[in-house]
């Protein structure tokens, strides 16, 4: 673990993608028999749909930046994605803990279960996946018609999305995660997902990691149109500096860069399918 201790903005979903595997497929659990079931969020990510459907009053504690919406700073934490306090989960007396797969090794489950904890575990790494999540969550609280209602608002934003982009030249983009080492996403992660609805292709979704590293001979050999940049605007600045020397790349030559805001785009949640608008608006300047 000590590359992503160096990764303090990104190691949340860098330590998904590197451990995710087959997405889990457990049944959808029942509401406990209390009229307020008491939750605890293992994922930002979960936290934000929690609120997305209408339940956010039912979170009695989350991880480390579980920080949108603004009512989510104020939750209880217990711990990180990857070191939980499970003091602090035995006195806040969960009826059910919201467990990301991808980013919760099979130890810590194993210790949640034997510990007595009732946990409903989902994978989230598809983009189409967000709406459901939140309609099970409504479900799983009691709050069925808000989370019908937002999963549906979702659900027909990506439907318009796909029919307006659909016929759109494709554009070749590198989307870059880090610089050192160089990483980037596959087609399989909901990033990905989301810039083929604005017609764009990864230019490394091919590859089996979901988070895979990647050199520079490599993306000049794919020739990318746009580069996108994640991370932090301190750092997006600093790693667009660092491709001005790899002039025999078009994205560079026509300084076509995008830098995106982090925390929309590396979660998947709703704000990233409300944020997909004006990315591809943005792509589309490029064709």
């Amino acid at each position: 673990m000590r590359f992503f201790a160096r990764l303090p903005v990104l190691s949340l979903l860098l330590i998904g993608l590197y451990l995710a595997s087959h997405t889990v497929n457990a049944k959808p659990t029942h509401p406990p028999p209390h009229a307020t079931p008491r939750l605890v969020s293992l994922a930002p990510s979960f936290t934000e749909l929690v609120f997305a459907a209408g339940a956010g009053h039912h979170l009695v504690g989350a991880v480390e930046y579980s920080d949108y919406p603004l009512a989510a700073r104020s939750i209880a934490r217990v711990g990180s994605l990857n070191a939980l306090n499970y003091e602090a989960l035995l006195q806040l007396k969960p009826d059910v803990i919201l467990v990301w797969r991808s980013g919760s090794s099979a130890q810590e489950i194993r210790r949640l279960q034997q510990l007595g904890f009732q946990l409903w575990i989902r994978e989230s790494q598809q983009l189409a996946e967000i709406p459901s999540l939140i309609r099970e969550i409504g479900e799983l609280t009691g709050h069925q018609r808000t989370a019908n209602q937002e999963a549906q608002r979702l659900q027909v934003k990506l439907h318009q999305l796909r029919q307006q982009y659909r016929h759109r030249p494709p554009l070749r983009v590198f989307y870059q995660l880090w610089d050192a080492p160089l990483i980037t996403v596959n087609g399989d992660q909901f990033i990905s997902q989301a810039l083929d609805i604005c017609g764009a292709k990864n230019s490394f979704a091919d590859l089996p990691l979901l988070a895979p590293q990647v050199n520079y001979e490599a993306v000049i050999q794919q020739n990318p149109q746009v580069i996108l940049l994640g991370g932090q605007p301190e750092r997006q600045r600093n790693w667009q500096q660092k491709w001005q020397r790899f002039d025999q790349i078009e994205a560079v030559t026509k300084d076509q860069f995008i830098q995106i805001e982090s925390d929309a785009y590396q979660r998947p949640t709703g704000r990233l399918i409300d944020a997909l608008e004006g990315l591809c608006q943005q792509l589309d300047r490029f064709r």
